[in-house]
């Protein structure tokens, strides 16, 4: 019995002694979680006040898959249209070197668009991507939070920045990566810009996705080429002369009897880029593309890689928008 009573008396006093060192414990737990969610919760709420200052500057935005017209803060805008066109892990300049290229793009679309209902539309094909919050939510997921702090950093260092063409905001188009020479706009569109000229841009033969091929067997490749009027003769001298950009880039192509342009090949086989070879071997089309986009003005895989070199955002922007001054 006695030793039974020592147990219970060592017991309690083990308890006893060790209570206030479990109890500053959980206190600490307890102050530690608070910090936490309060971090949290001041994160979430500068996600949802960003752009939405009163005396920020909105525009009319048309979201193409709603067919509506939406009013959209200028930070905003800007956090979608880089959550749409840059890949998440691109270097702060190379961000921030996109932010400044949409934002220049948006006024000189705005422009354009005076007789519009709206200022730009969310279309790649024609302006400039866009994602809605709802949309970057679907694509990020979980990562959406850290994402967006990166990217609010780049804009808010640079949202107020400009590229300017004799006082005038220039077309600030960009592409993803080109065939290592960046296109002349007139090569393209047959429109000259000043600004819009082609630059070296070798690094862009470094990203991983540089090449890409397609191949088509001959009743595919009719089918599609039949919807330009076309059509392959009987000898299998299929493809005749090829006309190319000083950047590498079809401008004619010759096949059968007739020529199309690089641009719409590129369309009709659903193509990367207009920087090509076509081949006829083993009774298939092979296109061997090189790049993705355009090719006109900012490359972003050239933009992610100078950035990486050390190079700050407005170096990038002199060096694929010539004779401009940003401000």
């Amino acid at each position: 019995m006695r030793k039974l009573y020592a147990s219970l008396f060592l017991f309690i006093f083990i308890v006893m002694a060790s209570s206030p060192i479990i109890a500053v414990k959980t206190e600490k737990t307890t102050v530690a979680n608070a910090e936490i969610k309060a971090k949290k919760s001041e994160k979430t709420q500068k996600i949802a006040d960003f752009g939405k200052k009163q005396n920020e500057q909105s525009f009319l935005v048309y979201i193409t898959d709603k067919k509506q017209v939406k009013k959209i803060t200028l930070s905003e805008y800007l956090l979608g249209v880089l959550a749409c066109e840059m890949d998440e892990g691109y270097p702060i300049e190379a961000l921030k070197a996109q932010a400044v290229a949409a934002h220049t793009l948006l006024l000189y679309k705005k422009a354009q668009n005076k007789a519009k209902n709206y200022d730009i539309t969310d279309s790649y094909l024609t302006d400039q991507g866009y994602f809605t919050a709802q949309k970057r939510r679907e694509k990020y997921g979980n990562d959406l939070e850290n994402l967006e702090e990166k990217l609010k950093s780049a804009i808010n260092q640079v949202k107020n920045e400009i590229i300017y063409y004799k006082n005038q905001p220039i077309m600030a188009v960009y592409h993803d990566t080109s065939g290592g020479k960046t296109e002349n706009a007139k090569d393209v569109w047959g429109k000259d810009y000043p600004y819009l000229k082609s630059v070296n841009s070798i690094s862009d033969m470094l990203n991983p996705n540089y090449l890409s091929k397609v191949t088509f067997s001959k009743k595919e490749f009719l089918k599609r080429l039949k919807t330009l009027g076309g059509k392959l003769p009987k000898t299998k001298e299929y493809i005749g002369k090829i006309t190319t950009t000083s950047a590498g880039s079809v401008k004619k192509a010759v096949i059968g009897t007739k020529a199309y342009s690089g641009q719409k090949l590129r369309e009709i086989f659903g193509l990367k880029s207009a920087n090509f070879d076509l081949k006829y071997e083993n009774k298939r089309f092979c296109f061997t593309v090189r790049g993705f986009g355009h090719g006109v003005g900012m490359s972003q895989y050239g933009a992610y890689y100078m950035a990486q070199k050390g190079s700050d955002y407005k170096s990038i922007l002199k060096w694929y928008y010539k004779n401009c001054k940003i401000r």
